[in-house]
């Protein structure tokens, strides 16, 4: 595929992402959360926004995500609209990162392939796991968290300068601040160094010294300031580990197979910690060319 076939399946995907998920542009908040983190958020009604930049809201410290809530919500006079419009246009900012840093890696590795880019791009965009974060409005969380991620990563292998290891730092920073699950991007962005057999310089060593001390300040702030009942529920490394550990199974079954992926608030982390973890389950069923033969506890 050339340039032009390759913009044009860009758009082309972008397009079917936009109409699949403008279709909610007129729909109602959903009853799981959107109440109790936005629309009935006590802070946001009595106006004291700036307690969710010094505390958690539910266990979550997510102050970058709340502040664009609280501004979205005095924008629509509490309509739900402004919210699904940030969630489909980040959903599409995403791709195109996403289409920008894949290109970036397949042409590092020799890769010159715009069928393998293509593909790529549609699974991210069009996947229906995307669904649970673009249709419902908290799942702004994730989406936010995923752009600043990705914009630092496309800053921190494009610009091998000062400014640009700031400004890496700095996007790295928001999303953490929109939502901690990005903790793991210092790992990410050295396996694919790694991959891409880039040498190691100082400055990038910095840079991911740098977001490794604000994964941990995030991970230690998060520990320390979630409320009692959380934290008796999975305490201790290896029950967060198991349920952590589970998660990453489920999203790997079902990034493969896209099947049973209504809501189950039933699978809780003390559910989780009393049966056979999804990661023992997904490892057993690659690792075992007769699958019939697992056996869950």
């Amino acid at each position: 595929m050339n340039g032009k076939k390759i913009t044009a399946a860009l758009i082309l995907i972008l397009a079917v992402a936009a109409l699949i998920y403008g279709s909610l542009l007129g729909a109602a908040p959903l009853s799981y959360d959107d109440d109790q983190n936005i629309f009935a958020n006590s802070y946001f009604i009595n106006g004291h926004l700036a307690a969710l930049w010094v505390q958690p809201y539910y266990g979550m410290f997510v102050p970058a995500t709340s502040t664009v809530w609280a501004a979205l919500l005095s924008l629509g006079s509490g309509a739900a609209w402004p919210f699904r419009l940030l969630n489909l246009s980040l959903h599409l900012a995403n791709a195109v990162l996403v289409f920008i840093l894949l290109r970036g890696f397949l042409r590092r590795i020799g890769i010159e392939s715009g069928f393998a880019l293509v593909i790529g791009v549609a699974v991210f965009a069009l996947h229906p796991l995307q669904v649970g974060a673009v249709a419902w409005l908290s799942g702004a969380r994730d989406l936010l968290a995923a752009f600043w991620a990705l914009s630092a990563l496309a800053v921190f292998f494009r610009f091998r300068n000062k400014r640009g290891s700031l400004v890496s730092i700095a996007l790295f920073a928001l999303a953490i601040l929109s939502k901690p699950n990005v903790v793991t991007l210092p790992v990410a962005a050295a396996f694919l160094l790694w991959l891409v057999r880039e040498p190691i310089t100082t400055r990038v060593r910095a840079t991911l010294g740098a977001w490794l001390a604000l994964s941990l300040a995030a991970v230690t702030w998060t520990y320390l300031t979630q409320d009692e009942v959380m934290v008796a529920t999975h305490s201790g490394f290896l029950s967060r580990f198991i349920v952590m550990s589970d998660t990453f199974g489920f999203h790997l079954m079902k990034i493969a197979l896209p099947l049973g992926l209504a809501v189950d608030y039933g699978r809780t982390p003390a559910t989780v910690l009393a049966s056979t973890p999804m990661w023992v389950t997904t490892t057993i069923v690659v690792a075992d060319p007769e699958p019939g033969r697992v056996e869950e506890k």
